[in-house]
């Protein structure tokens, strides 16, 4: 069968140690200590910080072992230390099965013993001897017992409410689960069953005579895992008390392995109907029944306890509440829908395996190597290759296709299933086989799959929601992705919300209670949590809210409001649970007296009277709980849209969780709350805007702009932005024009030049200066300036001005003075002039819409429009950042090839490659040329420019659009300058422009960017050096910071004498850290990509936007280097994300992987 798994082992080898090639089975990533040439010993946490430890992290699901040789890392001599190490007292040792427990650590070398391998058994031939040492490992560490010891440990009776489906829970395995965990006791073991959870697990409390009770969870063993896994690196590190805690049993490494002693043919233990087995102690005392209840069956009683919901309300604020904390405080974080909740939302998609893999479709993981996107990024040119994958099943649906790198969510190996996430997405397909699937002990949930299927036409998952069709959320789900027309919302689209640490499946089963010795009444201490199988460190913190709210509707309220409602009319009958939802959603603080008085102006003062109301009261004040916790958490006083996101979607998921013959008064329950709450975040298919853009649409946008403060007013706009994604660019730029009436300068020329963003890019600065020489050589009255320019999300144009000192106007008179006197200005995007494109450029970051082609060029002609450009320049980067990923309308190697992704590595110079022109004017041309709105005069592939104009029948001339556009296309894959950061920035432009010759200071290839085809696209024929220093000079009056502040005079000081890291002002708290050469080189290539990372992690210190930090490159691609010359420096705070004593490991480590060098033996001496 086709299923191929992606492993990793970690390697820790020597320098000289043979280069491991990844066999086809495992990927061997090998780490080797920093060249110590000098022979010196280096201190215990100098030898961690040479390891790739948050790479690790990230990748835990994937790594199935860590192999270490002892001798190159820690041998003698090696650590400064008056302790002699051997390897089973060695640090790394220490640390890896402490911080990664339950990956098998093997030593590797002579010296390694019975666990350890030689270097020969990594090579491909050894693949059957490694999987058998693995296997070798999990029944020695893992394994519980074969046999049970105990026979009559538990009478027969007890199995019965726990034992039932599927047939792996035996009764001889559940007796050997228990007798691994509580091994020995006096007298028997009395059993009761929590609960019997969605994955196959069986939960209950074991409690004997002379033992305190503990929690058994049995489980699939990739279930048990993923339980472990969650409680040890996820719970425990947030939450101490008030949790279940795993019992240590064995070598505490991981569940305890329940298996036949079965092996495979090839001497290995698979996982098909292995069970794991987990012990988790709680509240209880020796000697003493358990009086254990979850809050589900407290809830279900006749009568609640009195103090439940006090109890309630210390469990999250104890412990819940904790959870979600951040220790930085909480922050939005960007994610697609499916992305937040695709494992809790039904599966869309099932496909059957296949083993004919002829010419399948391939979708990538766009995130993974070699594509390294970022999600924005990856997800819209994922939602392209899903679109343009349903075209040709249309065609073909036998048609094969391989899911490569897929997420493995599920594997059910009784019913032959694998359930896979969407790497960039985040929607599960569930993939069936024919066949028994094979698992390795060492595969995991969370692992990448690589899987060759055909697709359904329609989903299995479905099967359970046909008869909700008429609901607004069911299109959206499942059947909206597979049309030939393009789906709104967008699947790539993306929803800010509060990201953190989560239970993952907070129901009223997983919060337990102990009482006591009195049934009816309980302690005066909070709940417990148990099972944490679903927990995740960035998930959707409003899912843990809304999942218990949804349960609480679903299991107590339906069924207390359902004999209420049928003492209503008709009418108020239908529309009770909506009233119900708004009233709490206005204000859970004062609902009982509020529903009251609806209820009582319905029907009439006796309704508190019924029998049935008492119990109504006491769940809604639950309720009111639970939602004053989520609205404390998520920092709101009224519903976020997050919350209501949540809702939504799990009402709807809950649909099918109760069984048909009970299900009627609960369907149309849960869908009524669906509805409810979709209608205040869905961005639907139906938003319909006007035929044609007129001044009433103009001024309706800019007052919905105008009014755009607050959350709960912006779901209108992100309809409209959504649905201009549809209509043409004109209508598009129109729309983002607003209100505003544009500038005109009469018959002189307005010229500007703009660019789509990239890291180090200085483009729209120098080409303002050139355009000032364009100026100079003409007659100066002839051309005007008025360049306008949007914040960056660090370091973009107006903010390197801005650290500069420079003025920014937007008074139309003061623009219009300082055109005469200076011949041009800078203007930023503000709420005067631009509001409209301000606003909406926000709402499109959020949406993930910053990156659709028709919407970038809509806001930057919109704002050439207002500021009355004649001319106009764009600089288009391409390149894995590119602001040109359409989601439908191109084809995936299109956009493939424009985002650079065909090439590894990245391009290394500022010049595009001609397939990427090619590909970038196949997109453009039908886009800018559409209602004829403009027309090719020039296609300058040399010099990868494009010329257009409007053509006679072009509505221009009403829309006041630029009569000529130019555009240049740059590879924004390698940095365009040597700084990144807006004072380094100021710093490089004033070292390239007061040189004798401007732009001697760069590569051959810079120097052409910015010297020809930067003025030929300005259509400059005799670009004058000393014009543009003149130029340069007029600016700088115009930003007196770059004289005046202290922190770019240290900044200065400190790249004029390379000192060592230091601190450049006291009184300023900055830092700087030098990478130097360690031999003799060349640069062959920088990713800028990684640069633009590095630095949104260095800005993350608390002050917005930071100006001081940043990245100095002191070689660029193509320059050559000799050993221990400089390549590059960070400025940073110390109370950056960076440890400052692992700082400089950590950008060795970086640069070697960011920074590609040719080495040249003794090129220097």
């Amino acid at each position: 069968m086709n299923i191929a798994y992606k492993p990793i082992i970690y390697l820790l080898c020597s320098q000289d140690s043979p280069t491991v090639e990844s066999a086809a089975l495992f990927q061997v990533m090998s780490i080797r200590p920093n060249d110590n040439s000098s022979n010196k010993s280096v201190k215990p946490y100098q030898l961690l910080d040479q390891l790739p430890l948050e790479e690790m992290r990230q990748k835990r699901s994937q790594i199935v072992a860590i192999l270490y040789d002892f001798e190159a890392w820690e041998g003698d001599g090696k650590i400064e230390t008056a302790v002699k190490y051997d390897f089973f007292r060695s640090i790394c040792r220490k640390f890896f099965i402490t911080e990664f427990k339950g990956i098998p650590f093997f030593g590797i070398g002579d010296t390694a013993g019975r666990w350890g391998l030689t270097y020969a058994d990594l090579q491909c031939s050894g693949v059957s001897k490694l999987s058998a040492k693995f296997s070798e490992a999990m029944r020695d560490l893992n394994v519980g017992y074969f046999d049970n010891p105990f026979p009559h440990q538990i009478e027969a009776e007890m199995f019965k409410e726990i034992q039932p489906t599927p047939p792996i829970y035996t009764e001889d395995r559940l007796r050997r689960a228990i007798a691994s965990t509580l091994g020995w006791v006096n007298g028997t073991v009395t059993l009761k069953a929590m609960s019997n959870g969605l994955s196959g697990a069986r939960v209950f409390i074991a409690s004997a005579q002379d033992k305190a009770p503990i929690l058994i969870k049995v489980a699939p063993w990739l279930t048990a895992q993923q339980e472990y896994n969650g409680f040890q690196f996820v719970i425990s590190p947030k939450l101490k008390n008030y949790i279940a805690n795993i019992i240590p049993v064995g070598n505490n490494l991981g569940p305890i392995l329940i298996h036949d002693d079965h092996k495979g043919d090839d001497d290995t233990i698979h996982l098909n109907d292995q069970l794991g087995v987990l012990a988790y102690s709680i509240v209880g005392y020796t000697s003493q029944k358990p009086n254990i209840k979850s809050l589900k069956e407290l809830l279900q009683q006749a009568q609640h306890p009195e103090n439940l919901q006090t109890r309630l309300k210390l469990t999250f604020k104890r412990l819940i509440a904790q959870l979600h904390s951040e220790e930085s405080g909480l922050k939005p974080q960007q994610q697609t829908l499916w992305g937040w909740l695709g494992e809790a939302l039904p599966i869309p998609y099932s496909a059957k395996i296949v083993t004919d893999t002829t010419k399948p479709i391939v979708l990538h993981n766009y995130q993974n190597a070699p594509y390294r996107l970022k999600l924005a990024s990856a997800a819209r040119l994922a939602e392209l290759a899903w679109h343009k994958m349903w075209l040709e099943l249309q065609q073909n649906h036998k048609q094969p296709v391989t899911l490569d790198s897929f997420v493995l969510t599920e594997l059910d190996t009784a019913t032959h299933t694998l359930r896979l996430r969407h790497p960039n997405l985040g929607f599960r397909i569930e993939c069936r086989s024919t066949e028994a699937i094979k698992a390795d002990f060492w595969v995991r949930l969370g692992m990448p799959v690589t899987v060759t299927v055909q697709f359904d036409r329609s989903a299995t998952g479905a099967q359970g929601y046909r008869k909700l069709k008429d609901n607004t959320l069911y299109p959206q789900l499942f059947n909206s992705y597979t049309d030939t027309t393009p789906a709104l919302p967008p699947l790539s689209l993306t929803y800010p919300a509060y990201s953190g640490t989560i239970h993952g499946d907070l129901n009223l089963d997983n919060i337990i209670f102990t009482l006591s010795e009195e049934a009816a009444e309980t302690s005066g201490d909070s709940g417990w949590l148990i099972d944490f199988e679903k927990s995740r460190s960035d998930g959707l913190i409003a899912f843990d809210y809304a999942k218990l709210e949804i349960e609480l509707w679903h299991h107590t309220l339906l069924d207390a409001l359902h004999p209420l409602m049928l003492e209503l009319d008709s009418e108020p009958r239908q529309s009770l649970i909506t009233e119900l939802l708004s009233d709490i959603d206005k204000s859970a603080d004062d609902i009982l007296p509020r529903i009251e008085q609806r209820l009582k102006a319905w029907v009439g003062d006796w309704i508190t009277q019924s029998q049935h109301y008492p119990r109504f009261t006491e769940l809604l004040k639950i309720h009111a709980t639970i939602r004053q916790a989520a609205l404390k958490s998520l920092k709101s006083s009224t519903l976020p849209t997050e919350l209501s996101l949540a809702l939504s979607l799990y009402a709807f998921t809950a649909i099918k969780f109760r069984p048909a013959k009970e299900s009627g008064k609960h369907r149309e329950g849960l869908k009524q709350i669906a509805e409810h709450y979709a209608q205040q975040w869905q961005l639907g298919q139906n938003t319909s805007l006007p035929e044609v853009v007129d001044t009433n649409w103009q001024d309706k946008i800019a007052t919905l702009c105008e009014n755009a403060s607050e959350e709960r007013q912006w779901l209108e706009l992100d309809r409209t932005l959504v649905a201009l994604t549809q209509k043409p660019l004109d209508y598009a730029i129109a729309t983002l024009q607003g209100s505003v009436t544009p500038l005109h300068w009469g018959e002189q020329q307005a010229w500007d030049i703009a660019s789509t963003g990239s890291v180090a890019n200085i483009t729209p600065i120098i080409g303002y200066l050139w355009l000032q020489v364009k100026r100079l050589q003409q007659s100066e009255k002839s051309i005007v300036i008025p360049k306008i320019s949007s914040s960056g999300n660090s370091c973009g144009t107006v903010d390197i001005l801005a650290a500069g000192g420079y003025s920014f106007t937007s008074d139309e008179e003061e623009i219009r003075e300082r055109i005469e006197a200076d011949g041009g200005l800078f203007c930023r995007q503000d709420e005067e002039r631009v509001l409209v494109d301000k606003v909406t450029m926000a709402r499109r970051k959020a949406l993930n819409l910053m990156k659709d082609p028709k919407l970038t060029f809509a806001s930057i002609l919109a704002k050439k429009v207002l500021m009355g450009c004649s001319h106009a320049v764009i600089d288009i980067k391409l390149g894995r950042d590119t602001k040109l990923i359409p989601t439908h309308s191109a084809s995936v190697q299109q956009i493939e090839t424009l985002c650079g992704l065909s090439r590894e590595p990245p391009n290394p110079l500022p010049q595009i490659t001609p397939e990427q022109y090619r590909a970038a004017i196949d997109l453009l041309q039908p886009l800018l040329t559409a209602n004829h709105l403009y027309a090719i005069t020039a296609n300058e592939t040399d010099n990868h420019l494009l010329k257009l104009e409007p053509p006679e029948n072009s509505p221009a001339p009403t829309t006041h659009l630029p009569r000529q556009l130019n555009l240049l296309f740059t590879n924004a894959d390698t940095p365009q300058c040597r700084a990144i950061g807006r004072k380094l920035i100021l710093i490089h432009l004033e070292r390239l422009l007061e040189s004798d010759t401007p732009f001697s200071d760069l590569p051959d290839k810079w120097k052409q960017l910015f010297y020809q085809q930067l003025p030929q696209a300005l259509e400059i024929t005799h670009p004058d050096q000393a014009q543009l220093k003149q130029a340069w000079s007029t600016l700088k009056t115009q930003l007196p910071e770059l004289e005046q502040d202290s922190v770019i005079a240290a900044l200065k000081r400190h790249l004029v004498d390379n000192r060592p890291s230091e601190k450049l002002l006291n009184d300023d708290n900055l830092c700087a850290c030098t990478i130097n050469a360690e031999h003799d080189g060349t640069i062959t290539s920088i990713d800028a990509n990684a640069l633009d990372q590095l630095f949104e992690r260095l800005s993350d210190t608390g002050i917005q936007h930071d100006p001081d930090v940043g990245i100095w490159l002191h070689k660029l691609p193509t320059e050559a280097f000799c050993k221990g010359d400089a390549l590059l420096t960070l400025f940073y705070r110390p109370d950056n994300p960076f440890n400052p004593q692992q700082l400089p490991a950590y950008l060795q480590r970086w640069q070697q992987q960011v920074i590609l060098v040719h080495k040249r033996d003794n090129s220097c001496a």
